[in-house]
């Protein structure tokens, strides 16, 4: 089967399948859609001072887990990465990190949603039955929110812990 240009947004996931994606209280998100469509660029920059301030509560609270694991573990093997080639990474990177993936993530959502809803069409499935299986598996759960930052900064502490531990040279 030919591969999708997922930059046409003709072939990104219909508003009203996305709609029922991300649930309830979907305005924004619906703003947003509608604003990239017209940019015909789903990475279209926006502000969500939420996921700049606490990218993995973010990441949570739409349970995006597979880019939370990502980035969790990206964070958790610098301490490794640091001791291991002696470059410490500055404090400021992290923060740089956070607001660039923050203003990035409704277009990273926009655009799993769109990966999601190419994989269902190439399985033969239809509109009906896609926006069915998608309903609400992004909607905002505060619950997750507060698992997705609590669990990422334990990973990234108790990474750390064990980098020092593991790397730690001996007190003379």
């Amino acid at each position: 089967m030919p591969r999708v240009d997922l930059k046409n947004p003709e072939n990104w996931i219909p508003r009203e399948i996305f709609s029922e994606y991300i649930g309830p209280n979907s305005a924004g998100m619906l703003a947003y859609y509608d604003k990239a469509r017209q940019k015909k660029n789903a990475m279209t920059t926006s502000f969500n001072l939420l996921a700049i301030l606490m990218l993995p509560a973010w990441l949570g609270l739409r349970q995006q887990w597979t880019l939370w694991a990502t980035f969790t573990g990206i964070v958790g093997i610098l301490p490794f990465i640091e001791y291991l080639t002696g470059i410490v990474i500055p404090n400021g990177a992290f923060v740089a990190i956070n607001v660039i993936m923050g203003t990035m993530v409704n277009g990273l959502l926009l655009s799993s949603a769109t990966a999601i809803y190419q994989k269902m069409r190439n399985q033969g499935l239809d509109d009906e039955v896609i926006g069915q299986r998608l309903c609400n598996k992004a909607k905002r759960q505060i619950p997750m929110a507060i698992i997705g930052l609590i669990g990422s900064a334990g990973i990234v502490v108790g990474l750390g812990l064990l980098a020092d531990f593991v790397f730690a040279q001996p007190s003379p």
